[in-house]
């Protein structure tokens, strides 16, 4: 017995006739009485007795309908669950957060995955293109709830040929005045005013200089093991820094089957 069978039997007992639910599920009428046949032949029991009105289900035939309804319940749920796991989602997040969490969690995964600057990913968002962001900062925004998805470990970085020596070369910094890591960064220099500051974009400027052993550059301590040249500076402690997420409010619970196994890979 397969899951069309109980199809069939469910009809079967709805129209109150093998023709009339051949009729309907477009079937020739033998071949459905074939497969209640069969059903009855498994279950052994008659399911049915034919009348003058059609045909009128008996106790087991009653009893098996009632199982019959709950399979098709469950069967029901479970495509909603599976639609809801596998469903793709449309994911904004920062240059640092895609390179460092989101590359190898959705090496198998169908979600896309969009890496703009902020302006352009909150564009997106409000026009609905993107179901969530993930961002390193907090933005005012009255149409989309907010929460901190998870604590990021930063540290001071350097080449990995040259940890021992504490801020012997300039500090580079990302352009973006709201960079968490650049913000961080310049209050170390207001503190240090003999340490030269270097600007520049992309991210992978910042750590390309870093690996070069030309700067060191506060960087999230999970780059170290993306295969980078860098290892962390000794005596280097920083506070983590908060991974907020961005989603619409009726979407948290769309989300949430996400947030799980993300963070699940994460942590």
């Amino acid at each position: 017995m397969n899951f069309n069978d109980i199809h069939i039997f469910i009809e079967i007992a709805n129209c109150g006739s093998v023709s009339k639910a051949a009729e309907k599920m477009n079937y020739v009428q033998s071949h459905l009485s074939k497969r209640l046949e069969k059903i009855e032949a498994e279950l052994g029991s008659k399911l049915f007795i034919r009348t003058n009105r059609g045909m009128d289900l008996l106790p087991a035939g009653r009893l098996f309908l009632k199982h019959c309804h709950k399979i098709m319940q469950v069967m029901a749920e479970i495509e909603t669950d599976f639609q809801k796991t596998v469903k793709t989602l449309q994911i904004g997040a920062t240059q640092s957060i895609t390179k460092n969490y989101l590359y190898d969690f959705y090496a198998y995964s169908n979600d896309a995955i969009f890496t703009r600057p902020i302006p352009e990913l909150l564009l997106l968002f409000k026009q609905k293109q993107l179901d969530m962001l993930l961002l390193n900062r907090k933005i005012a925004d009255s149409d989309c709830e907010c929460e901190i998805l998870f604590w990021e470990k930063i540290s001071w970085m350097a080449s990995n040929k040259n940890t021992d020596a504490l801020f012997d070369r300039p500090i580079v910094v990302s352009r973006d005045p709201q960079c968490p890591y650049r913000k961080i960064s310049l209050e170390y220099i207001e503190k240090h005013h003999d340490i030269r500051l270097i600007e520049v974009d992309p991210l992978d400027a910042v750590i390309s200089l870093v690996e070069q052993d030309i700067a060191h550059a506060i960087l999230p301590v999970k780059m170290i093991e993306s295969g980078l040249a860098i290892a962390k500076l000794k005596s280097s402690d920083l506070p983590k820094v908060p991974i907020y997420q961005y989603m619409r409010r009726e979407d948290i619970q769309k989300l949430s089957a996400f947030n799980r196994l993300f963070l699940s890979e994460i942590v």
